[in-house]
């Protein structure tokens, strides 16, 4: 793991790649300043939520802020309708082997 990539599958990516990485800069994109942080917050949620991995609250709740704050309400209800699959026995069992894991703590992302 050298030079701030994280290998994955054989291959190395950047950043954003790690579950971890992932989860936090979505969190903090809530509060970032900054044009699009809503897109670029939704796009990692959305492929944590391809590759079924865990999310924290912080960064689902930081996905809607950025949203809400860049005015993009249609996604922010997409974050929510993700949130809600998670939470009800009919969206688990539609899932199909997709989908967060919504944890408390960012650490246990990983």
């Amino acid at each position: 793991n050298e030079g701030g990539e994280y290998q994955r599958g054989g291959g190395y990516g950047g950043v954003s790649d790690h579950p971890l990485s992932r989860d936090i800069i979505a969190a903090c994109a809530g509060d970032a300043k900054g044009n699009n942080m809503g897109r670029y917050a939704v796009g990692l949620l959305e492929e944590a939520w391809e590759e079924g991995r865990k999310v924290s609250v912080d960064a689902v709740l930081g996905g809607i802020g950025a949203c809400r704050r860049d005015g993009l309400w249609e996604d922010a209800c997409r974050l929510l309708d993700l949130l809600i699959q998670c939470a009800t026995t009919e969206g688990r069992e539609r899932r199909n082997g997709e989908g967060w894991t919504v944890v408390p703590d960012p650490l246990d992302v990983v």
